[in-house]
């Protein structure tokens, strides 16, 4: 009971984060130019469609970035900390996936699993679209992050790490210990600009 209630205060831990992160997309104020160059990946496939404010995407890019390490972060805690193979224990990433339902529907922030370089433990974690093949190709490659823009809808992807203690039941069978990949796809609005949205009305 005790490890079951520890569980749960990381994960509400968490959605607080999410929570607080994801209202800043909501004022313009916060996002000064200082702050948008303190978050770069350090290997990034990026693809614009669009011609979108630098600022904008900048500004997204680093609420992505907080918003994965969050998650990343808790779920490599609670893989460490909580969760026991031998324990009837919810999987950590399929407690997150509750998160992810309220950020969803709250916010309107996708986020979604991805198998990159072992088999999926659940079907839905498999890339569903070409768009999702194509991350999953991006990320198996080593590339650490990828980005996309279509319409005001802002893509990032990421690789979640698969230490030895996952791999015993992601990849039973195997002859090293060496670190695997998952992915975590994310998907929100871009923070629209003003100047833009009146110059569409007057055409």
């Amino acid at each position: 009971m005790a490890i079951e209630k520890f569980c749960w205060a990381r994960t509400i831990s968490l959605f607080a984060l999410a929570h607080f992160c994801l209202a800043q997309q909501c004022d313009p104020m916060i996002a000064s130019s200082a702050q948008a160059e303190d978050v770069e990946p350090a290997k990034s496939a990026i693809t614009h469609k669009e011609s979108v404010h630098e600022e904008n995407v900048a500004h997204a890019r680093r609420l992505a970035s907080i918003l994965f390490e969050s998650v990343h972060g808790s779920l490599q805690v609670m893989h460490r900390d909580l969760f026991r193979e031998d324990e009837s224990l919810s999987i950590p990433s399929r407690s997150l996936e509750d998160v992810f339902s309220v950020l969803n529907r709250k916010y309107n922030v996708e986020l979604r699993w991805l198998a990159v370089d072992t088999p999926a433990m659940n079907i839905d974690h498999e890339p569903s679209s070409e768009f999702e093949k194509q991350v999953v190709r991006h990320l198996r490659t080593q590339e650490t992050s990828f980005e996309s823009i279509e319409g005001n809808r802002f893509h990032y992807a990421g690789r979640i790490r698969l230490s030895t203690t996952c791999l015993g039941c992601h990849v039973p069978r195997r002859s090293d210990n060496d670190d695997r990949f998952a992915g975590l796809l994310m998907t929100f609005d871009l923070q629209r600009d003003a100047e833009n949205d009146a110059s569409g009305e007057e055409e």
